[in-house]
């Protein structure tokens, strides 16, 4: 990865920025999965005193560790806005009102990876060999697919409020699961390389929920950046003020609309770094 940030000390100083991030083809490089292409656009956020929230598709289990690698301290948002994290030293001047987890508070807004399994049972029984559901891989199956190593993969596998599906069916196969899944009140997103189902959450709203915390802790109301690439994103990228498209290698920007949108000229974390130097120097 990369080496550990250095984070402004004081942090009584009134927060300005909130930047939400996606991971896997943002801030992380989709084939290495470094950030190391982020490193001067990272440092130069934390230096005008931004709060860094990734927001991706990755369990708790593979946040943790990268958010230890940066030495950051900041919430984030796992499996697709299914769950926000908030680190404990975070609710020590505001009452959270939140369920502990570990050395965290945790608002939830799917069902669980268990409640999950009888929907999942029958698109299976629908659309027979049309998808393989993540919790039913195994360890070299995600390293075959995602090209993580094992440890990686060991703990992409520790989902706790979705199951994606490797999707192997044909177009038509597609649009019977999602309309098999509205008609249960479930909506569906396509993301690099799985299908992802969503009851009550996506990465916009836990977003909202997560900016209307800080307005409410803050003093100020803080500007709100997100950087996503793919169609997953756009929802996040719809809840704030300034969305920055980053440019893939692997497939044309998601169709958008906002009067802020930035569209990258580089792709992935060098995309990352080029958009938030732009940004940095506009809202100055």
């Amino acid at each position: 990865m990369i080496a550990p940030f250095d984070l402004p000390q004081d942090w009584t100083k009134p927060l300005t920025i909130l930047i939400y991030t996606d991971l896997d083809g943002t801030l992380l490089d989709h084939e290495t999965y470094s950030a190391s292409g982020a490193s001067m656009g990272i440092q130069s956020a934390l230096d005008a005193g931004a709060v860094i929230i990734p927001v991706t598709s990755k369990t708790r289990a593979e946040v943790e560790p990268l958010m230890g690698e940066l030495n950051w301290g900041f919430p984030f948002i796992v499996e697709n806005g299914s769950a926000v994290f908030l680190p404990e030293w975070l609710c020590t001047k505001v009452d959270c009102h939140l369920p502990s987890q570990a050395e965290y508070r945790v608002k939830a807004f799917s069902p669980t990876l268990a409640e999950w399994q009888p929907l999942i049972d029958d698109l299976a029984q629908a659309l027979p060999g049309a998808f393989q559901p993540f919790s039913q891989l195994d360890v070299a199956r995600v390293i075959a697919l995602t090209g993580l190593s094992e440890e990686h993969a060991a703990r992409a596998l520790q989902r706790e409020f979705s199951d994606p599906l490797y999707w192997l069916g044909t177009d038509q196969q597609f649009q019977q699961l999602h309309q098999f899944c509205v008609q249960k009140g479930v909506d569906v997103v396509r993301g690099g390389r799985f299908v992802h189902l969503l009851q009550g959450s996506d990465k916009g709203r836990a977003v909202r929920w997560l900016t209307d915390w800080y307005d409410q802790r803050e003093s100020n109301k803080p500007q709100t950046i997100a950087l996503g690439d793919g169609e997953n994103d756009l929802s996040m990228l719809a809840a704030v003020d300034h969305p920055v498209q980053v440019r893939s290698p692997s497939h044309a920007f998601p169709d958008f609309e906002h009067p802020n949108r930035f569209r990258t000229q580089h792709t992935g974390p060098e995309g990352w770094s080029e958009a938030i130097a732009s940004l940095l120097a506009r809202i100055d």
